[in-house]
This record gives structure tokens, sequence and C-alpha cells, in this order.
């Protein structure tokens, strides 16, 4: 809460006091010291000037301001506080302390004499200002006191008490009549108040009038009362009743001072006021604590077994422990008349409908422990009488006899049985099993509740300690009329083992809650004393023993620089678990390791957050950690956010009700978590820091240092995949669930952003793969994803893998939901993306080295493509490479064939001579040699004319026929085997598979943190990339068995016309709105989607489409909403039509903003083109453009020269890749602010119905970049077929003569415009002819149609 004050200060000019005046400062934490003078100055120049100038007019306060020569502690002479005047770290609150207590004494100001100073002439009023307090002082207002009576009443002298307070110590009045009459009401409110605590002075003070507590000292207002001289009389009850405390608590709530939000000068007087009224608050919830305490003494208790006595079925099991069985039918009764029903008798049936709804869940004969939440009773919701938040053990058992009355009347269509077990003494509470049987009982009726009366004995002795523990921790949790000594005194002594309330309990902890509960004696091993182990340094009783523990969490590897523990709870654990392994190891072994400690315990040993507040002083910051919160991004949210919201809720509660009817429905989501980034050389932060509750941190920032990510070139791809839980009402999470009931699950996939990115069919082949591997064979699907650009269900490649998917898993219904653009924060996935920030959070990674010719050529990398690229280039040298290595062992072959040979010809040569014919033995020789390099190169791999003639060139000789080169066999034995050793290493370089090597390293330590993170009881999965050639082959198979025609490179809309048989077959299953695609299967048995799955009892409602949401226009109180989905459905009536019915989607209804909102874009977009001189976005001024990832929609990108944009093209590089080149129509890569957005300007009055920019298109003179021809509404490209552009329309007699901007065939058929080119001369001659060819076609229809 902020911690407001009022400044006394002094001033003095030319060492004479000038004049004197109050500042009040709404938070001493937040203001610092020049913004008190400010504030100062402010007023002394207002009181200098003849007439009061603006609070705008900085120039004569600056000249002040540089008038100041001292600032001092009133009544301190010996302190100095100038040098702090421009430190923003030196707030009031810092300053602040024993040696200078100015917000007690107050402060000095001295300023030199004003000679020089210039007072500005008056200015204008504002009206306005002057009405919400803005303007001249003089405009405030007080109120009057009333008039002196000669016996004035009680509320009378407290009325006036409080006007003078108001008036001359708080400064609070008004500019309006609307805040004078709001101003009369809140201190007629205090007045009701004020009189009742002059009523009951001594019991809610314990003194006599007018005496004040020392603790409530801090309370003005009480001085206040205690200025009155009149007294009332005393009260003649004997106690203060708590519906009394309960009133006046909620007067003062409901104090409204919303009447001066908009007047700058009485902020900090009201926070002030707020301040003590809140002091006046605790002094009555003091006394309504007691009040409760006092109640629960005098609980009234009943026996459960008499309240079920009265019914026939009623048997008494044991007589020593009071147990029973009642059977109970049915309930027949009607219920009671609206007027005859109290907030008692609602609660109670409300809580009666519950405990039905978790029975019919349940199985037959399956035993329900209840507890107070099954019976309607919460400490927050349950029933709040006279404002009551909580509720005290005799309201308690009230509420839980008139619960027990009404379940022995039975439920609704259900006959259940109950168990009951009465203690009448205090040792243990009394409990209550129910389950329900089966309306026809059968002969084996009486052995199934013989086990059910058995499970229940054994369910008992767990779950009540479980409730007892819950009551005992609320119980020391809302004691707070103990004082505060002896408060603080039993802090010291801490529970030895873990609370943990949702889980198992140990035994030792139940037996502590029973003890304690029942007032017995308790075991002194099982409590500790904390200052043993909480001591600061060693020092005091005792030493810390948690420096071991602090040890082990921080160390790291080469490739993850962070802490090793996730959380509080991680932390106990990993250092438990190394302190044992280590009390082994020892020699000799300890028999016994070291106890561990409490997550209580651990967490005292933080460093605190914020070391002003007094919660502080509890760390002590032993562990040198600090726990820290992220905050919330800010969001820009859709215009059909709404829409989508409420088509969300139909799918959510049609997903309700199809689940308690068959469990083969399943609900996932999937989606990927922004790029994590990984360093080359250094480490390189994640980006998540600080993160959830459950990240540890030094309290230092610079304890884990990292570069930004302007450093670095790779990223990682964290997939997401979350199996829902299907709750049993809305209201429940389709997130993980509970630990019993829920069957959520979270999948997490790390990989590669290079070299393995992210595509719709890898989505969809592990969301198969996961499916299969879980032993899941649903036959209805529900996905919901972000509509990233891999999973835009706008794209044909996102089209056609799920209809891919829907055939492979045999579906009946598969339904793909995607957000609104924007508006991902809203899936149920994001919950897992939170999640995983806990294993991110403060985390530095870095890759492993890679050989060293392949660190060169990273370090020349500045991008993710540049990477791409520099793998393509290398693995061309490498084939290369290849290529000369298998001809350099050709060449060996044939220089190894020819001397082989030619040893043979000597030897033959040598045979011949000794006859005597030597020419003809060489001829014959060389025929010989001849005829074998024919035979035997060929089958090396080069022809054999070429291989005879290889050889190294070492001349050229002259010859009578001319010039001839000289081949010698060898050359120099060192320039051979040095190429050889360079073709052998750029043959064995393969750059993307030591970059993907590199990268395993952070993906391994990263899977290993992830994999320890628990959910609901359940850890998380991290799956293995599924490889393409398992599941996406399958897929694209899949599409090539419906049409042949099928191929990979089919991605765009133009191609869908090229695969008529798989168009058709999408055209009969596939119903699609622009955030849904439903396929559901037909009942043609020849169709390729095969018979259908779901049994005849639910198969209506497992086709059911869902209708789109149409506006409530029936109930005015629904104003802007839309209709609930069993209105949407009875309006439907199963027309399939409604599905698809976007009437009020309000993107269609109404493409651009007309609101304030819109306005300010258009005001700031004609602001950047004049400073950025880009002449109204000139069409020369484009320079690129970027895909928007949710419509593909190209937006410009425009800069003056194209220098300048070449320039900071790297960053853009950098920056696209950083958000995964997640751009969304309107955005701001480089947001107003930043150098780079100083030479590359984008327009933000843009939405993703927005037509494609004008200035896109190229026109005469644009030089350098010129853009591919696309559709004006869509931004589709293709062929003349597919893409209209001028020559086309004019063919079609379409043009009107009018110059005209592409359109598709889609947009065309769909009866869009088609937009022509603003200020273009008409071709009459053209438009003459288009009408003719248009006046002869709409003849000739007319002339088919008679």
């Amino acid at each position: 809460m902020p911690r407001a004050a009022a400044v006394d200060v002094l001033v003095f000019i030319g060492g004479r006091q000038y004049y004197s005046t109050k500042v009040f400062v709404g938070d001493v934490e937040e203001c610092g010291l020049s913004e008190l003078a400010l504030e100062v100055l402010t007023e002394y120049s207002r009181n200098c000037a003849s007439a009061a100038p603006n609070d705008d007019d900085s120039l004569l306060i600056h000249a002040h301001m540089q008038r100041i020569s001292s600032i001092k502690c009133k009544g301190v002479e010996t302190t100095e506080m100038f040098s702090f005047l421009g430190n923003s770290n030196a707030t009031l609150g810092v300053l602040d302390s024993v040696n200078t207590p100015f917000l007690k004494n107050g402060l000095v100001f001295h300023l030199t004499s004003d000679k020089g100073i210039i007072t500005p002439k008056a200015p204008k009023v504002n009206p306005f200002n002057m009405m919400m307090g803005n303007g001249e002082k003089s405009a405030l207002k007080f109120l009057e006191p009333p008039p002196t009576k000669s016996d004035p009443r009680l509320d009378d002298q407290i009325k006036s008490e409080l006007v003078s307070y108001f008036t001359e110590a708080m400064k609070i009045g008004y500019f309006n009549p609307d805040q004078k009459k709001s101003l009369e009401k809140i201190i007629s409110q205090l007045v009701v108040v004020l009189c009742a605590v002059q009523k009951h002075w001594h019991k809610l003070m314990s003194r006599e009038f007018p005496a004040i507590p020392s603790k409530f000292g801090d309370c003005e207002l009480l001085e206040v009362v205690s200025n009155c001289s009149r007294t009332s009389t005393k009260s003649s009850s004997e106690d203060l009743p708590i519906n009394i405390v309960n009133y006046h608590l909620t007067t003062l709530a409901s104090v409204n001072w919303s009447a001066f939000f908009k007047s700058k000068r009485m902020k900090a007087p009201i926070a002030l006021m707020k301040s003590q009224i809140a002091e006046l608050s605790s002094v009555l919830m003091e006394r309504k604590t007691y009040l409760i305490g006092k109640r629960s003494v005098f609980a009234p208790t009943r026996s459960i077994s008499n309240s079920f006595k009265e019914l026939p079925s009623f048997v008494k099991l044991d007589e020593d422990v009071d147990e029973f069985f009642v059977a109970v039918l049915p309930n027949t009764k009607k219920s009671q008349k609206k007027s005859q029903r109290t907030a008692k008798s609602i609660a109670v049936e409300n809580a009666i409908d519950s405990l039905t709804g978790v029975l019919r869940h349940k199985c037959d004969y399956s035993p329900v422990f209840l507890t107070d939440e099954h019976m309607g009773i919460t400490d927050d919701a349950f029933y709040r009488e006279g404002g009551t938040v909580g509720l005290c053990p005799a309201d308690r058992a009230h509420y839980r006899y008139a619960f027990k009355k009404q379940l022995r009347n039975g439920l609704k269509s259900m006959s259940i049985n109950i168990f009951g077990r009465n203690t009448s003494g205090r040792d243990a509470p009394s409990c209550i099993v129910v389950w329900k049987v089966p309306l026809a009982i059968g002969d084996e009726h009486v052995g199934n509740v013989q086990n059910a009366i058995k499970n229940s004995r054994l369910l008992i002795p767990k779950r009540i300690n479980t409730e007892a523990a819950l009551r005992l921790n609320n119980i020391l949790r809302g004691i707070s009329s103990v004082p505060r000594g002896v408060r603080k005194a039993m802090t010291n002594y801490l529970f030895a083992g873990e609370m943990n309330i949702e889980g198992d309990f140990a035994d030792s902890y139940c037996q502590f809650v029973e003890h304690v509960s029942a007032g017995l004696p308790v075991d002194e091993s099982w409590i500790l004393d904390g200052r043993k182990y909480n001591s600061r340094g060693g020092r005091g009783i005792g030493h810390t023993t948690f420096q071991p523990f602090w040890d082990e969490c921080r160390r790291h590897d080469d490739a993850l620089f962070a802490s090793n523990v996730l959380s509080i709870p991680d932390l106990v654990r990993r250092a438990t678990e190394s302190l044992t392994l280590k009390a082994n190891a020892s020699v000799p072994p300890t028999e016994v390791p070291p106890v561990p400690p409490s997550l209580e315990l651990v967490r005292l040993q933080f460093v605190a957050n914020n070391h002003t507040v007094s919660s502080a002083t509890k760390l002590t910051g032993g562990l040198g950690v600090v726990r820290k919160a992220q905050t919330r991004t800010l969001r820009k949210l859709h215009i059909d956010q709404h829409w989508v919201n409420a088509y969300n809720r139909y799918v959510y509660e049609w997903l309700i009700e199809l689940r308690l009817l068959t469990p083969y429905v399943e609900f996932y989501g999937q989606d990927d978590k922004a790029k994590i980034p990984i360093g080359d050389s250094v480490p390189i932060s994640t980006g998540v820091c600080p993160n959830t509750r459950t990240s540890i941190v030094a309290p230092d920032s610079e304890a884990l240092n990292a570069c930004d990510h302007d450093f670095h070139v790779g990223n990682l791809t964290l997939s997401v995949a979350l199996r829902c839980n299907i709750p049993k009402e809305i209201g429940g999470s389709f997130f993980i669930g509970d630990s019993e009931d829920g069957f959520g699950k979270l999948y997490y996939t790390l990989r590669d952003s290079i070299f393995d990115p992210s595509k719709v069919f890898d989505h969809t082949s592990q969301l198969a793969a996961v499916l299969e591997r879980d032993g899941l064979s649903p036959f209805v699907l529900v996905l919901q994803t972000d509509g990233g650009p891999d999973h835009s269900i706008k794209f044909l490649t996102t089209k056609l893998a799920l209809l891919a998917l829907f055939l492979k898993l045999d579906l009946d219904q598969l339904l793909v939901l995607r957000g609104a653009p924007n508006g991902s924060a809203f899936n149920k996935i994001e919950r897992g993306m939170s999640v995983v920030n806990g294993v991110l959070g403060n985390v530095s990674t870095k890759r492993g080295e890679m050989p060293e010719w392949a660190e060169t050529i990273a370090k020349s990398c500045n991008s993710m493509n540049a990477i791409r690229e520099a793998h393509v280039k290398t693995a061309k040298e490498r084939e290369t490479a290849i290529a000369y290595m298998k001809e350099t062992r050709l060449r060996y072959a044939v220089r190894y064939l020819q001397s082989y040979v030619n040893r043979l010809v000597r030897q033959m040569c040598s045979e011949i001579v000794l006859e005597g014919d030597r020419m003809e033995a060489i001829v014959k020789a060389a025929s010989m040699v001849t005829e074998i390099c024919n035979l035997v190169l060929p089958w090396l791999g080069a022809p054999a004319d070429e291989c005879i003639q290889m050889g190294d060139v070492s001349g050229v000789i002259q010859t009578e026929e001319g010039q001839a080169e000289a081949r010698s066999v060898t050359i120099s034995q060192s320039v051979q085997m040095n190429k050889r050793k360079e073709g052998l290493e750029k043959v064995a370089h393969d750059f993307k598979e030591a970059w993907t090597d590199s990268v395993q390293k952070p993906i391994d330590a990263i899977n290993s943190r992830m994999s320890r993170i628990v959910v609901s009881g359940r850890a998380v999965d991290v799956v293995p990339r599924v490889g393409s050639s398992v599941f996406e082959d399958s897929l694209r198979s899949i599409l090539r068995s419906i049409d042949p025609r099928y191929d990979e490179k089919f991605t765009t809309a133009q191609h869908f016309d090229k695969m008529p048989a798989i168009k058709k077959f999408y055209d009969k299953h596939v119903v699609g709105t622009p955030y849904s695609l439903s396929f559901v299967k037909c009942e043609d048995p020849s169709c390729k989607c095969k018979p259908m799955r779901s049994p005849m009892s639910v198969r209506a409602l497992a086709l059911q489409r869902q209708p789109a949401p149409k506006l409530d226009r029936t109930d005015q109180n629904r104003t802007g909403h839309y209709l609930k989905r069993s209105d949407a459905l009875r309006l439907s009536d199963g027309n399939e039509a409604a599905a698809c019915d976007l009437s009020d989607l309000p993107s269609k209804v109404a493409h651009q903003e007309s609101t304030e909102a819109g306005k300010a874009k258009t005001a700031r977009d004609a602001a950047v083109t004049k400073e950025l001189v880009l002449r109204s976005w000139e069409n020369r001024r484009v320079r690129g453009t970027v895909i928007c990832f949710h419509c593909n929609k190209a937006r410009c990108l425009y800069s003056v020269t194209v220098e300048a944009f070449l320039g900071a093209s790297g960053e853009l590089k950098r920056t696209m890749e950083s958000i995964d080149y997640r751009y969304s129509c309107g955005d701001l890569i480089f947001p107003d602010g930043h150098p780079t957005s100083k030479i590359i300007g984008q327009r933000i009055n843009l939405t993703c119905e927005s037509p494609i920019e004008k200035s896109y298109y190229n026109v005469e003179g644009r030089t350098g970049f010129l853009t591919t021809p696309i559709c004006i509404h869509c931004g589709e490209k293709g062929g003349s077929d597919f893409l209209f552009q001028q020559a086309e329309l004019e063919s079609m007699n379409k043009s009107g003569g009018q110059r005209c901007y592409p359109i598709c065939k889609l947009c065309l058929n769909a009866g869009k415009k088609i937009e022509t080119y603003p200020r273009k001369k008409t071709n009459n001659t053209q438009k003459r002819t288009e009408d003719r060819a248009n006046i002869a076609a709409e003849a000739s229809k007319r002339r088919k149609k008679k």
C-alpha cells in the first residue's frame, strides 16, 4: 500500500524566511527530492507572480530551480541534502532516517535573491482546468463548518471537527458542485462510523474516553473523536454486536472518491485520507476478529446420526464408534416458492445440486467423502450475513445441519446410500460418506454395499486429517487478536515436516493436527526452534545449515549457464539428495543424513524483493537468492476477439456435454514458444528474466552475465502440445485438471530453428505420434492453435495437412480453432508456455564448439538465413571435392594400369626381340595396351580415350605436325599430396551436421531441466522430434490416395484447382469460418472418409457443428453480447449454414476503425510520414515488405533512401528472427523512439481486414525494389488463370476503361469490388467496347431463359 505523507517546507530567500507550505506526497517510496522541490517552487512561482501561471510553464520554474543553494532538514543543522537533488534513486523514503527525519520535522529550502527573474504574464484561464482542480489555487474551495449550537449533539460536534480536519490538516476541498456533493456524503458516512466508535469506545480501545492506545496512535480520525466534549450514553448491550461492526466496515469500504479522479491537486491529500480510513478500519477489524474467536468457543455440535434417525432405513452399525447406514430414495418433493426461500436455503440447494453433479460422474457404489466444499461451505463464497467474510465454527455447524436435513430428503432422480461416523467428543470430527446406487437394485447390491462401507472406513482417516489440517491452517491464519509479542514468539517454532495440504500427508503431521485440535500434548520432536536454523551469519542461537543446499545449486556446465534448481521444492529435493549421497560416501558412512528443512523455513532464507517493507525483516538473506514475478505484457485486442471468445465458449460447452457421454473425445492445443537464442562463443540470455514466482535467481542482476540477442545467430524452437483436461462443468479447469480426476498433460519438443524449422506437417505428425504413443483413439478431436505461420488455416498447406490428419486418425469430426490476431493469450496452451518459463528463466545458453573450419564459416554469418546459405555453399564445395576425389582415384588407377601393362609390354618385347622382329613387337604391344584400356577404364567410370591421355601437362614441344602437349605420368609428390589432402578435408566438411551436433548440447541440457517439471502432480513429457519418414510421408500418401495429382509444391490457393479430387472432397466435408475449420464424415459408404465410429447414442452430438455467434438482440440487458449456445442452437435448428454465418463478425461488418483509437493511429501515421519525409507513403519510398503471419498479406516498409534501408536491414533481419517472423498487421517492428524507426517507417492504421496498401504496386520510376503482383484484397499470388490483372480484366470486360489493381479469382467470385487507380484517365474506347459486350451478354442470357 502506498505510504502517503505531508511534508512541511520553509522557504528562505536571501537568508530571510519568505513563506511556509505543506506538500502532500502520495507515495514517499516513489517521489524523489527533485519532485518535491518542483512542487515547492511551482507554488512559489504562483505566489511571486501577479497572476498565477499555468503548471506547464516550466521556464519560470526552471529559473527558480537554479536559485536553490541549500536543502536541509528542519531542526538539524549538520545535514545537507542538496547533492541528492538530481539523483532519481534518492526517494523521500530512502532519505528519511534518524539523522534526517524530515517527514516528521520538515525541510528548509534556501534560495538566492530573485533579481533578474522575469515574472510571466497572466495566462488565460481554462474553465475545464478550473473545474477539475488543475487551475489556480484560489479555485479550490472548502466546506463550511456547520452552524454552532448552544448545546450541540455528538454528531454535530464530530461533523464540525471533521470539516476542520479536512480543511486545515488535509487541505481537501472541491472545485465543482459534484465534488462538493460527494465530499458532503463522505463526511456524513464518517460521522456515522465515528459516532459508533465513541459510543463503544471502551470496548474498542480498552480505555476510558478519550484515551487512545499507543497501537492506534497513527489513526488521526480517533483524535477527531477524542476532541469532542460531548459523549453519548453508554451502550445498553453487554457486547458490541458483530453485525454492527460489519455494517460500519461496509460503510468505510463504500467511501467513493471517484468525483476527484481527475483532480491532480487532490491526489496526494486523498491518498493520505485513504490511509487514515484504512487505519480506522483496522480498529474495527480487530474487534471483529475477537468476536469471531469468542463465538467459536461456544460452537454448537449436533450428532450426525440424529439428523437421519427419522428415516425408516436407518441402521446403527457400531455402538462404540457410533457408525450408521441409511438408504435414501430420490426426492420427489416440489421446491419451495421463491418468496419462501432464504439465502441459507438457496445456498444449501445449490450445494445439493453440486453434489448431485459429482455423484452423477462417479461409478455406482463409489464412496465420496463429504467435505465443507461439497456442502458449499467456504470461507469466502458461501454466505455473508451482514458482510461477514468467512464463517465461524458456530455458523459452520448451523449450515452443516441444514445441509444434512436437506440431504435426508434425497437427491433428484438418484438413489443414494449414506455411511456416517459420529463422535460426541472433541478428539476427532464427525464425517459422512455417500455413494449412488442404481434405481433398479440387483442381486449383487448387498455385496456392493458392504464393499462400499469397507472402502469408506479406509477412506475416512486420510480425508478427515486433510480437512482438519485445512481448518487448523485457516484458524491459525485468522487469529489476529493475539498480542504481537506472543505471535512473534509463536513464529519461532515451526512444524518439522511438510504441510502439503493437496498431496499425501505425513503421519507425523496428521498426529500433530489431531493433537493440536484436541488440545492434547504435542511431541517436541514434531516442532523445530526456528531461531536455531534461521540465525543470520552463524550468530545467535545455533547456526545456519543451508549452505550445503545452496552450494549444490550454483553449478553450471558449458552449455547451460543457470541455477540448477527450478523452484523451492526442487531446491530442497536436490539438495537433500546431494547431502544424502555425501553422507553415504563419507568415511565412515553417516547413518543419519542431515534433516531437510521445511519449505517455509527455506523461504525465510531468501533476499527480500523490497527492503523497505516490514515483511523484509523476516527474511535473513542467508541463501543469497530472490524470488521474482514476471510482469504481464501488454496485449492488443483484435476487434474479433469477443466473437472468438463466444465461439470458443460454444465449443467448450459442447466438449463438456460430449465428454459426459463418452470418453472418446479429446481436446489438444499446439503452439511454438518464442525463439530461444543460443550463443556462439559466449552465453546468450533466453530473455525470460525474471520469471514466475517459482524462479530462483541471484539478487544482483549482474550475477548471471550474458550477452543480448544482437550477438547470436542460432535459435531453438520449443514446440508445446497440451492434452487439455475436459471438466465436468464450464467453470472447471481446461488445463491439466486436479490430481485425482484431471487427465491433462503437457508435451515439449525442442529443436533447431535453422535446419529444422516449424512446419504444419511437422505439427500434425507430432500430434498423431503422441496420440498413437499414448494409446488414444478418439472419434472427436478439437485442436486449438494460435493461427501462426505454421498453423494458419488460411494457407492451403495447413488445410491439406489437417485433412490428412482427419483421415489418418479416422475421426468422425475434427474441429480446428484458431485465435484472433494478437489473441493467443486466450488459448489454453498459453498456460503451458508459462510453466516452462520456470525452466528458461534466468538461463543463458551456448552451443557446443564446432571444428575450426565450421567456426570460421559461422563467424561470417549474421542471421539464420546466412547460416542456411553457408550450408548450401559448403555442400556445393563438398560435392565438387567428392567429384575431384573420384577423378583423382581414377587417375591413380589409370596410372597403375599403365605401369602394369608397360611391364607386360617390355617383357613381351624382350621375348619377340630374340626372334629379330622388334618393330612388329612394339606395334603389337601398343595395340594390346589400347585394347585393355578400352575394356577396363569405362568400368572405372571414365571414357577410355580421355583416360589414356590423363597425366599432368609438363610442357609444349614442337613436332613436324605442329605443337603437342608433353605429359608426365608422375608429378611432384608434395603437390599431389597437398591437393589430395585438401580434397579429403572438403569431403569431410558437412556444415549442417557440425551445426546440428553443436546445437544438440544445449537441447539436451534444457530437455533435462524440462523433464523435472511437475504440474498438478504429473510430470511433463519431453517428446523427441518425429522424423519425416515416419508420419509425414504417411500423411502425404493419404492425400495422394485421394488425388494422384497432389504434389508437395502445391502450397498456395491457386494450386487448389490443380487437385480437383481433393478440392471436391474438401468442399464436401469441411465447413469453415475465419477462425475455425470443421471436418465431418459423410454417410456415403463409398467415400474415402470411411464409416463412422461413434455409437448411435452420441452420434448426433458428436457430428454437431457449433453455430457462429449471433448478437443477442432480444435482451436489452445483454447489449453487445452474443447469444448463449442453447439459444443459438435453437435458432439454427440444425441448419448447417448457421455454422458459417458471419453476419455479426465485427471484421466483416466494418473493416476500418472509426473509434478514437483509429483516429489516433491515423494521426500518428500522418506525423511519421511528415517526419521521415515519406511524402504521404509514396510508392517510390517502398524499400521492402513484411508478411503478416495471420492473413499472409504483404505490408510495406518505407525509407527515404535505398542506402539507409540497406544499412538498417541487418537489424531488421535480427529483429524479425527474434520474433519468429510473427508480424501482425498494425504492429511496429521498431517502436516509435527506437533509433531504427527513424530510418524504416511503417503504418499502424492497418488490420488483417485492410486491403493491400496501394503503394505496394509498382509504378513508373520505381527502381531497385520491384514487387510481385498480388490480389489487392487477400494478397494471393498466381498465374493469369487465377490472378486477374489489367489485361485479363479487359478481356473479361470488367475494367470499365479504368486502370485496375490485380484481383484473384476467389475474391472476384465472392463479389468483392475491383479497385481502380485514382486520378487515372478513363479509356473511353475500352469502356464502350466493354459496355457493348456486357449488353450483348445480358441479352444472350435473357434469350436462353425464354
